[in-house]
């Protein structure tokens, strides 16, 4: 397998989100985007519920320059 890494983005905000990170024992990065910009410059919003607005989970791996190889919606860890 092929240099990896993992990082996890969410539309928490940083405070909420690093104590789930904690009580997860996460190593790896978290990142913050409640202005929902990955949620709207990928078209993966969750249409059946707008009170929250959350984004469908996806695995995205990238190829050299952070460019999008493959997209795997749906995706769950495990």
């Amino acid at each position: 397998m092929a240099y990896t890494r993992v990082v996890t983005i969410s539309t928490d905000d940083h405070h909420t989100l690093q104590e789930f990170r904690a009580s997860v024992g996460a190593q790896w990065t978290f990142l913050s985007d409640p202005a929902r910009t990955v949620q709207k410059d990928l078209d993966i919003q969750e249409y059946t519920d707008p009170e929250h607005n959350p984004m469908i989970p996806h695995t995205l791996v990238l190829k050299p320059g952070l460019v999008i190889h493959r997209t795997d919606g749906n995706s769950t860890a495990g």
